[in-house]
C-alpha cells in the first residue's frame, strides 16, 4: 500500500515474525541508549563490543511481551524528559513558515516550498538541536526535511507524529480521503491510523460540542482545553517531515508505535498531556475505537544509528513491492520490505477487503429490500 505502516506492541492477535524482529530492534536501540553511559565510558573497544553483544543476546532471549514492556518503559522516560522541557520552556510552533506549490508525480501530490523560512530550532533534552528546512534530496517534490545538529545516540526519541487518532476500519467506511494515496498518515498494526493531514486542516473548525468525554489521554474535555491545545503546539511533533532516503542512501531512523500514558513514575502529568499532538478523530461516528483516558496511542521516530552534526533524517517508507510507487521512491533494505509484506500479511489485507466487499453487498441488498417494500 502507498502508506507507512508501523507495528504496534498492543496488537491482539499472534505477532508476525517481522513484527517480532522490528520490536526487538527497537528494544535493542532503546536499551543501548539507556546503557550508553556505561558503554561509552569504557575505553576498551573489545569490552564495549562484548557488552553490546551481551545486550543483543539479552533482548533476543526476551519474550515478545517482555520486549514490549521494555520498549514502553524506555520510551516513557525519554518522552517524560521532552514534555518536562516543553512545560519549563513553553510550547511553540517549530514548523517553517512557507508558501508552497502542489506537484504531482505518479498520482501522488506533495507540497513543495516556493520560498520559506526555516523552522524554529528545537533544543532536545539530550543536548542536540533539530530543525525543519528544505530537504537536500534532489527531486522536485522533496519538500522539507528534518535535520539534527549535534551528536545523537542510537535509541534517542527524536520526534512524534501529530494527527487525529483514526480507526482504520472506520476510515474505510467513512473517510475515503484519509485512505487515498496522497494522504499523509501513519498506520499501526493494531488498526489505528494517525491522520496528519486532517489534524492540521480540520482542527480549527471542530465544534466545541465534540468535547464531552475524553476517549484518550490529552483529548480536550471542553472548549477551553481545546483552545489551550491548539495554542500549545508540541515542538517535537515533526515526524511527518522525515523523508524516505534518496538513491544511494539508507535510513537512519525507525518508527516505534507506543502508548503514551499518565501511569507510573515517568507518566505524563495533566498539564503535560495538553501537549500530546493527538485527539480522537471528530469525523468518526459511533463509540471510540480506543477509549482509555489514561493512555494515547502514537508513533515515535527514534535514531537507528549514531548521528553527527547537520544530518537529514531518513525513514524507510517500506511501500508494498507490488504496488505503484512515485518517482522519488527507491526501495532500500529490500529484505526488510519483503518481510514486512510477507504472503501471510498480504492474505490479511485480502481478507480485510473481501470482508469490506461483503459488507457493502449486504448493505446494498438491505437498502433494495427497503425500497421494494
Amino acid at each position: 500500500r502507498g502508506w507507512r505502516e508501523a507495528v504496534s506492541p498492543s496488537r491482539k492477535w499472534p505477532a508476525h515474525p517481522s513484527q517480532i524482529q522490528e520490536s526487538k530492534l527497537a528494544c535493542k536501540l532503546l536499551e543501548y541508549h539507556r546503557r550508553s553511559k556505561d558503554l561509552i565510558e569504557n575505553d576498551q573497544e573489545v569490552e564495549q563490543q562484548k557488552k553490546i553483544s551481551e545486550l543483543s543476546d539479552e533482548v533476543d532471549a526476551m519474550s515478545f511481551e517482555e520486549v514490549n514492556t521494555t520498549i514502553t518503559k524506555n520510551v516513557a522516560h525519554q518522552i517524560s524528559q521532552m514534555f518536562q522541557q516543553i512545560e519549563a520552556n513553553g510550547s511553540f510552533d517549530s514548523r517553517p513558515d512557507q508558501r508552497t506549490r502542489v506537484v504531482e508525480a505518479f498520482g501522488r501530490k506533495r507540497e513543495v516550498p516556493i520560498d520559506s523560512s526555516d523552522g524554529k530550532t528545537v533544543k532536545h533534552p539530550q543536548g542536540f538541536t533539530m530543525q525543519v528546512r528544505p530537504s537536500r534530496i534532489e527531486h522536485p517534490s522533496s519538500g522539507f526535511g528534518l535535520f539534527t545538529n549535534g551528536q545523537v545516540l542510537p535509541g534517542t526519541v527524536l520526534a512524534l507524529y501529530p494527527g487525529f487518532i483514526t480507526p482504520q476500519e472506520a476510515a474505510l467506511h467513512q473517510l475515503p480521503d484519509v485512505m487515498s494515496e496522497d494522504a499523509v498518515r501513519i498506520g499501526r498494526a493494531d488498526g489505528l491510523l494517525i491522520d496528519v493531514d486532517g489534524y492540521f486542516h480540520l482542527l480549527p473548525d471542530i465544534q466545541p460540542s465534540y468535547f464531552k468525554t475524553p476517549p484518550l489521554l490529552g483529548h480536550p474535555k471542553n472548549e477551553d482545553e481545546f483552545l489551550s491545545k491548539i495554542g500549545s503546539y508540541n515542538p517535537f511533533a515533526l515526524g511527518h517531515f522525515i523523508n524516505h532516503p534518496p538513491l544511494g542512501s539508507g535510513p537512519n531512523v525507525i518508527n516505534v508505535p507506543v502508548d503514551l500514558t499518565s501511569i507510573g513514575p515517568d507518566g505524563l502529568t495533566e498539564s503535560q498531556a495538553v501537549h500530546i499532538p493527538h485527539i480522537y478523530d471528530p469525523r468518526i461516528q459511533g463509540p471510540p475505537r480506543f477509549s482509555d483516558p489514561q493512555r494515547c496511542p502514537t508513533v515515535l521516530a527514534i535514531a537507528a544509528t549514531h548521528l553527527d552534526s547537520d544530518q537529514e533524517l531518513y525513514l524507510n517508507y517500506r511501500y508494498h513491492p507490488r504496488g505503484s510507487h512515485p518517482s522519488w521512491y527507491h526501495p532500500v533494505q529490500q529484505d526488510i520490505v519483503n518481510n514486512r509484506w510477507a504472503e501471510i500479511r498480504f492474505k490479511e489485507w485480502v481478507q480485510m477487503y473481501v470482508e469490506e466487499y461483503r459488507l457493502r453487498r449486504r448493505r446494498r441488498s438491505f437498502i433494495e429490500k427497503l425500497n421494494d417494500s
